[in-house]
């Protein structure tokens, strides 16, 4: 039986030494092993019933693989996903990536400029990027180049070692003004 027709047990969460988000289950089973490498890359390991948001959430939570070394046993996530984790498990500031806390928060990040209107579109700017399949999801992303009157290529925020990307003006989503 593969982990993923196993009901998850725990999760583990944190950012990895370049503060990429990631988390993972595990069943049951490995509860020991996935603790132990947890705490060895100061990540937090919570059992899913600690609190009923994650419990609910538990679900949505990639499976981890301990076969993987360091950090990169626990996936990297969509930042919107960790936040929620980090909220629902009632943990303050971010664990792992070395001491501190992150840069950027599901608020967005100081000094970090969001345009008012699609006009105001230009290279700096934070928008949301839709993925090409529909259904998966818009993503936060830096526009790094532009390309052409309508024109950008991106980075993804959260996972910046993600291929950049090129999108057109109508393709980008506003994120909601600085204050």
């Amino acid at each position: 039986m593969t982990d993923e027709n196993r009901p998850p047990a725990i999760v583990v969460f944190g950012l990895d030494e370049q503060r990429r988000p990631r988390a993972g289950a595990f069943p049951a089973d490995q509860e020991g092993e996935t603790a132990k490498r947890a705490q060895a890359v100061t990540f937090v390991c919570k059992p899913v019933t600690a609190t009923p948001e994650l419990l609910r959430m538990a679900a949505s939570v990639p499976f981890g693989d301990l076969a993987k070394p360091g950090a990169a046993f626990v996936p990297i996530v969509v930042r919107t996903l960790y936040d929620r984790l980090l909220a629902a498990s009632g943990v303050t500031g971010s664990p792992g990536g070395g001491s501190g806390t992150s840069k950027m928060s599901a608020s967005g990040a100081s000094g970090e400029k969001r345009p008012a209107s699609w006009a105001d579109i230009d290279v700096g700017d934070m928008v949301l990027v839709a993925e090409i399949e529909p259904g998966d999801g818009w993503y936060e992303a830096l526009i790094v180049e532009k390309m052409g009157p309508d024109a950008f290529r991106l980075k993804y925020r959260d996972t910046p070692d993600f291929p950049l990307v090129v999108r057109m003006r109508k393709e980008l989503g506003l994120l909601p003004p600085s204050s």
